[in-house]
Order: structure tokens, then sequence, then C-alpha cells
């Protein structure tokens, strides 16, 4: 589960805003954002998509709360956040390199990383995780255009957007161990 530290930016860039405004949250987001690109790259020698493009995202987001503060678009955040983590997970498989590999890598041993199933199973949850993000950016939208003052519907989205692929992510992978474990002593 270590991509879940990708969403590190995401997470205190939720809470900042709950604290302080928005412009604020988007500095503390960005700054989070830098933080893990630099701690990926000193510790695993390469970063994943998603941490990459929530960097870019968090700097434009800085960037037009600077130029733009009152600008209507900032008010759909939470589904352009979304969006932007759907495209660069759906750009990633496009790519050949589905985002799920750097995590995989950091938690399979080397001589698995060139079989076919081990690039097969990440495109498969890759594509989970981006089909999962863009139906929930698009959720979100909705709620946030229909019911701009109602935060728990948006957030009961978001938190079922993450919950689903988190579950498949764990269930696919076992799933697969299982069937090239072969059978398990207590079977026999």
């Amino acid at each position: 589960m270590s991509y879940l530290r990708s969403f590190g930016p995401w997470i205190a860039y939720g809470i900042a805003s709950s604290v302080v405004d928005r412009k604020a949250a988007a500095v503390v987001g960005l700054l989070v954002a830098v933080h893990a690109v630099r701690d990926q790259r000193r510790r695993f020698e390469e970063v994943d998509d998603l941490s990459q493009a929530t960097r870019l995202f968090f700097l434009a987001l800085v960037a037009v709360c600077l130029v733009a503060p009152e600008a209507a678009l900032l008010r759909f955040t939470p589904a352009l956040s979304l969006a932007t983590l759907g495209a660069a997970a759906g750009l990633s498989v496009l790519e050949g390199r589905p985002f799920t590999l750097t995590f995989a890598r950091r938690t399979t041993p080397p001589e698995l990383w060139d079989l076919p199933i081990f690039h097969e199973v990440n495109r498969t949850i890759t594509l989970v995780w981006t089909a999962s993000f863009l139906t929930t950016a698009a959720a979100c939208a909705l709620a946030l255009a229909l019911a701009p003052h109602e935060p728990a519907i948006w957030i009961a989205f978001q938190v079922l957007g993450f919950a689903v692929p988190v579950w498949f992510t764990s269930w696919h992978r076992g799933r697969v161990s299982a069937r090239f474990a072969g059978p398990s002593p207590s079977a026999a």
C-alpha cells in the first residue's frame, strides 16, 4: 500500500483547507508534493506518475489562487484533482507504463518484473484506478454543481472513489498470487 503515500499532498490539502484558506492550503499541498517527489527520487531513484501529476496540479492551483483567487473554477477543485489523477493514470496506461508498476516493483522481486503477468496485473489495476478517479471526478463535479453547500456528498464520493480501487488492488493481487502460488501445504 505504499501508493497511498502518493496521496499525502491531497490529504494535507484537505486538512489545511478546513483550517486555513484555499490559497494557503494549496501552498501546503504543493510543499508536501515537492517533498514527496524528492523523497521518492532519493529512496527509489524513480518517481511515480501520480506524484508528478500531483506536483503539477498543486503548482497550477497555487498559480490560479494567486492570479484569480475568486475564479469559479476553484469551487470544483475536488473534482479537478480527481480528474487530474484519472488523466495521469490513464496516460500511464497509454504510454505502456501503468503507474502501479512503480509501486509493485518496490514490493516484488526483480526477477518477476519482466513477466507478462506482472505487467498485465498492473495494467488491470491501473485501469480500475483510472476508471474510479474519472467516475468520482464526474460525481464530485455533479455534486458540487447541484449541491455546493453539501460537502458530505462529494466527500462521500471521494471516499468511495478511493476505497473501491484500494480494495480491488488488494483483492486482485491476492487472487493472482494465489493462482501462481499453487496449492497450499494444508490442502495436501
